[in-house]
């Protein structure tokens, strides 16, 4: 089938319009395939309307118009097609009405000559305008199609969509359709080079489009249904995108800035503008999107230095070095923006847009884009052609921030690769210091230049009021606070659980499990007298016979360690001690000084040399992990199926452990009555068993363990934050030569695990067993 397109206006004529909408139908009709041989403009004039009208009947089987049916005496298009075809028009009283109702919607009288819009060829096929009071039509005669379509591209492109396209879907017997690609970055001629052999295709195929700034590639496909035809387009597309790589930016996307957006909503990210030679171009793209106000937090349009300064806190050094026109204005214009928005990524947009302005080093349409996202801040350099005009620069920069913004929502490896890092030094160590903000709380520049300048805003100086001296000594204060504070939470948070994780892992290397016992000799009792109070490391000179090989560099370092515990996969590797009472190393580590974190160590009762039926060891919980913080995690039944076993050594013998319970306590007395787990000795086999029920009564797992009266047993405890004073407690069981431990896998979570009483108290809601 061949078409042509008619075009009637005279103000297309004269170039007061663009014609979008011939561009438009001829994109639809190729979607068809459908080949358009002409397009033609004629003007409001009969004689000229009907003889271009003969002719393009006379060369083609399908013409569409657009424009010429207004109600004005220049609107003749139906009536120069009626004449051509020789048809009568006749009134539709269907049509008539809704051109009504139309006026009475705007509350406003439909005047007489807007009945004219209802006079339609006879017999043609009508279509509903529902944007406008023109209706458009088709009429078919001889073999020949004319379709009338309405000239406002909203109501032509509405009209195409929903009336013309399955008409022309009904007179063929393949489905067609269409996907398309949405490029931004490669410049058509490159895109074009780089796609050209997929372009000679004849089904499916790939046609350019060129748009301000971008184009698009649509692939078609025909085919017996819409399945197939989509499934034939699908290859096509991945290798496009394989060869433009990043540079495509969506599929079958409105534009740009809708698929920002869409990714900025999926990411949950929000965004702040700030512009100067775009005038918040960039913002009211973003805007034009409906729900952006999810993703949009506010723009700045500041076109003066002292509003740059100000407002977004870019540095009047850098200014007055570098220009308002410069990269490092522009990273900091985002970083700035980014700050004063609160938003996760700044956009900072400066440039000449021109015609004037311009010199020899930074003549018009050069423009610098920025984003940063509060780590990272990427900058980028466009420079315009002097041909293109003002809108041009202004619409492209626009495009080239949301392509930036898209990029890093992407993750585009590229992009990435190109930021300049906000934590540390860059460029020769000078770059991030020029583009550091400005304080702008105050909204007042320096009152002096240079250094002297920056110091006399913070501190007391001559000249300064009382007002101002009060206010910087309690800035001052604040400041120092504020400083005081940072180190005590750096050093209480960074720096000591860094010396002391350091300290543990030396310590680790000085000990190397061994599978022999140590002779019969056992250990001495502990003794009351503790050497090296505040921490003294001197060296004993001989290792005693009864310490084994595998723990004489640690007993060099300090003669309490008594044994040494590991939990595979965990932080819990650590030697262990044992003082006259239980609270020496509570807050002392292996050398004895003192220490938050303290050390492992056994119960004071427990003797150490194999006949203690439970050993306890206490540790500290830490939040970072350190020496016991890890027990909590055993909360869980994946973890504990993870960690179920326990190397504990002791000086004495090595030893090897499964769990058998996990569970929590209370040690404070108004939360009686408790269960008292700290048990080394018991009165008989059954007392001990005794124990062993309640221990697994209280357990949040049913684990399969078998616990004998021969059986020895390992305690764990630390706090927890379940409530005031609440431990955490894992009672495991040693493993007699040759056994094999229960599989964890088969431990199940206990429904009615026996908490502490005062859980109860707290949690009235749970039902107590």
């Amino acid at each position: 089938m061949r078409a042509e397109i008619l075009s009637v206006g005279t103000e297309l004529l004269l170039g007061d319009i663009v014609n979008t909408d011939a561009q438009y139908v001829a994109r639809e009709l190729a979607a068809f395939g459908i080949t358009v041989h002409y397009q033609v403009v004629v003007g409001d004039n009969m004689d000229r309307l009907t003889a271009t009208l003969r002719q393009a009947l006379s060369r083609s089987d399908l013409v569409i118009t657009t424009g010429g049916l207004g109600p004005t005496v220049d609107d003749i298009t139906c009536e120069g097609i009626c004449r051509v075809l020789g048809v009568k028009r006749v009134l539709d009283t269907a049509s008539l009405e809704k051109i009504q109702v139309f006026f009475e919607k705007l509350g406003r009288e439909m005047t007489e000559n807007n009945v004219k819009q209802a006079m339609l060829p006879e017999g043609c096929e009508i279509f509903e305008n529902e944007w406008g009071t023109a209706p458009g039509c088709v009429i078919e005669k001889d073999g020949k199609s004319v379709v009338m379509l309405p000239g406002p591209p909203r109501e032509m492109r509405h009209m195409f969509d929903r009336s013309v396209r399955p008409w022309l879907q009904k007179r063929s017997d393949l489905v067609i359709v269409s996907h398309t690609l949405h490029v931004f970055g490669v410049g058509e001629s490159k895109a074009e080079a780089m796609t050209v052999d997929l372009m000679q295709g004849e089904n499916p195929t790939v046609a350019p489009y060129a748009k301000t700034g971008e184009m698009q590639l649509r692939v078609t496909a025909r085919a017996a249904s819409r399945e197939v035809a989509d499934a034939m387009c699908r290859p096509m597309m991945e290798e496009l995108k394989e060869r433009l790589g990043s540079a495509v930016y969506g599929v079958d996307v409105e534009n740009l800035e809708t698929a920002v957006v869409e990714k900025l909503k999926a990411a949950g990210k929000t965004v702040a503008c700030a512009e100067s030679c775009t005038g918040g171009l960039l913002a009211k793209r973003i805007t034009d999107i409906s729900g952006a106000s999810a993703v949009f937090e506010n723009s700045f349009i500041t076109y003066s230095n002292e509003k740059k300064t100000n407002l977004l806190g870019v540095p009047p050094r850098t200014l007055q070095k570098y220009g308002a026109v410069s990269e490092q204005t522009a990273c900091a214009m985002a970083i700035g923006v980014r700050k004063a928005g609160r938003a996760d990524y700044g956009v900072g947009i400066t440039g000449i847009a021109g015609p004037t302005g311009g010199t020899a080093e930074k003549p018009v349409g050069l423009v610098y884009i920025a984003v940063a996202d509060g780590k990272t801040v990427w900058v980028k350099k466009v420079q315009y052609a002097k041909e293109n005009d003002r809108s041009y620069v202004r619409t492209g920069s626009a495009s080239h921030a949301l392509n930036m913004l898209r990029l890093l929502l992407d993750k585009d490896r590229e992009f990435l690769e190109a930021g300049i890092a906000l934590n540390k030094k860059s460029r020769g160590g000078k770059f991030l210091k020029e583009i550091t903000p400005w304080p702008v709380a105050t909204g007042r520049l320096p009152k002096r230049p240079g250094f002297l300048g920056f110091l006399s805003e913070y501190l007391p100086w001559k000249g300064d009021r009382f007002s101002d001296v009060l206010f910087k000594l309690l800035l001052l204060a604040a400041v120092a606070a504020f400083l005081f504070s940072v180190w005590y939470l750096v050093d209480d948070q960074l720096i000591k659980p860094s010396q002391n994780d350091s300290l543990y892992s030396q310590l680790a290397g000085d000990y190397t499990r061994s599978d022999s016992s140590t002779s019969p000799i056992a250990p001495p009792a502990p003794d009351s007298t503790q050497d090296g109070e505040e921490g003294s490391t001197a060296p004993v000179a001989e290792v005693p016979d009864w310490v084994p090989a595998s723990f004489a560099d640690l007993y060099r370092n300090n003669p309490d360690v008594r044994g040494y515990i590991q939990v595979p996969g965990t932080r819990m590797n650590y030697p262990v001690t044992q003082a006259a009472d239980n609270e020496y190393y509570l807050n002392r580590n292996f050398y004895k000084r003192r220490s938050v974190f303290g050390n492992p160590y056994f119960d004071y009762r427990n003797k150490i040399d194999g006949t203690d039926r439970n050993l306890i060891i206490y540790g500290h919980r830490v939040e970072n992990g350190q020496m016991f913080g890890d027990m909590e995690k055993y909360k869980d039944l994946s973890y504990y199926q993870q960690h179920a076993a326990i190397q504990m050594d002791t000086v004495y013998r090595p030893g090897d452990y499964e769990i058998v319970s996990v569970f929590y306590a209370s040690t404070r007395e108004e939360h009686a009555p408790n269960f008292n787990y700290l048990r080394t000795d018991f009165a008989s086999d059954e007392d001990f068993l005794s124990f062993v029920d309640e221990v697994r009564k209280r357990s949040l797992y049913d684990i399969p363990v078998t616990v004998d009266a021969d059986d020895e047993l390992l305690t764990l405890s630390s706090c927890s934050f379940l409530f005031d004073d609440a431990r955490i407690v894992i009672v495991a069981r040693r493993l007699q030569e040759g056994e094999t431990a229960v599989n964890p896998a088969l431990a199940t979570v206990n429904e009615d695990c026996l908490m502490p009483e005062i859980w109860y108290q707290l949690h009235p809601e749970i039902p107590h067993p």
